[in-house]
């Protein structure tokens, strides 16, 4: 995790693995301890099937951008109040 400690950076999906892109980690970091000021996040996916969506779901629920904080947890825990 860009050298602070050690978390899930990539997450199989069958026979294919999927991560996070090395800016795209870098950023949320940056997010995460509060670089952006009040900025929000979302997320914007190219699923097109309800099995995709429930893939990206999960995914997201994994990957983790620091230690013990997922991807999920910081954008829709944190910035959305889970909503």
């Amino acid at each position: 995790l860009n050298g602070r400690g050690e978390g899930v950076i990539g997450v199989m999906s069958g026979g294919h693995q999927i991560s996070m892109n090395k800016g795209s980690l870098k950023a949320l970091q940056d997010h995460v301890d509060g670089k952006f000021g009040s900025m929000k996040v979302a997320f914007a996916s190219s699923a097109d099937t309800p099995f995709a969506e429930k893939v990206g779901r999960a995914t997201l629920k994994m990957l983790e951008v620091v230690p013990g904080t997922t991807v999920w947890d910081l954008v829709v825990g944190r910035d959305w109040d889970g909503v």
